[in-house]
């Protein structure tokens, strides 16, 4: 089987990150797709999680794209200067969640992006894929899918990693690996185009509960999530 692998967001804690998820994901076929916020007039600034909770430091350096394009070898790739992006509401006012909206915004801008870029590359090439796979550079695993992994896998599935409490893949998406269809994943990336939607429909501001509403809109899809929780952790450093 065929794997498509976005990368998006934020590049924190590269170097070990992309090292993981190649192992994460080693004997599988699988094409990588990057957009990151790098610019190199940041090289070297200190930065945090945008969960204002979790104060994780981390920087980009000159060598952090090498390591990105010399890892991945993506059949697509952007990296482009971070967008301050300006929130048309006061999400605050009724929100689930620590994010600030600008930082919303930025995700769901990035996993919009690197899907175009997919889009674009399967259009160009003609080329196809089973699966496709949204995830991050700050991931961690303690194990490695099996190579017939995604045969297993059912298309009109939407998978998550597994998290503890009873309202995941029923309220609530935990998002930081997570794949399904083409098709799926496109509406999954078309979130930052449609979280405003969903917001005014009642939604509280929280990337897990409007993540689900926009799920919940294809008709038929089933939830299911994959590894133990002991199986993966985010990279944090303090």
């Amino acid at each position: 089987m065929r794997i498509a692998c976005l990368v998006s967001g934020q590049p924190r804690h590269v170097d070990q990150g992309i090292i993981e998820l190649k192992k994460f994901m080693n004997g599988i076929d699988v094409d990588y797709f990057n957009h990151h916020w790098l610019d190199e007039s940041e090289h070297g600034v200190v930065k945090y999680s945008a969960n204002r909770s979790d104060m994780s430091v981390w920087f980009t350096e000159e060598k952090t794209s090498h390591v990105i394009l010399n890892t991945l070898s993506p059949k697509k790739y952007e990296f482009e200067k971070q967008i301050r992006f300006e929130p048309k509401r006061n999400y605050e006012t009724r929100s689930q969640t620590k994010q600030e909206p600008w930082a919303f915004m930025s995700m769901t801008y990035s996993r919009k992006r690197v899907f175009q870029l997919l889009e674009s590359y399967v259009n160009e090439s003609s080329n196809s894929y089973d699966f496709v796979c949204l995830t991050r550079t700050d991931m961690m695993y303690q194990r490695q899918l099996d190579t017939d992994f995604f045969s297993q896998c059912d298309p009109n599935t939407f998978y998550t990693l597994k998290e503890p409490g009873s309202g995941w893949n029923v309220d609530y998406i935990n998002d930081p690996f997570v794949f399904s269809s083409f098709d799926n994943m496109k509406h999954y990336c078309s979130l930052f185009d449609d979280f405003d939607k969903h917001w005014t429909n009642g939604i509280d501001f929280c990337l897990h509960r409007l993540a689900m509403a926009q799920m919940k809109e294809i008709e038929g899809i089933q939830f299911d999530s994959i590894l133990n929780k002991s199986d993966w952790s985010y990279i944090r450093t303090k």
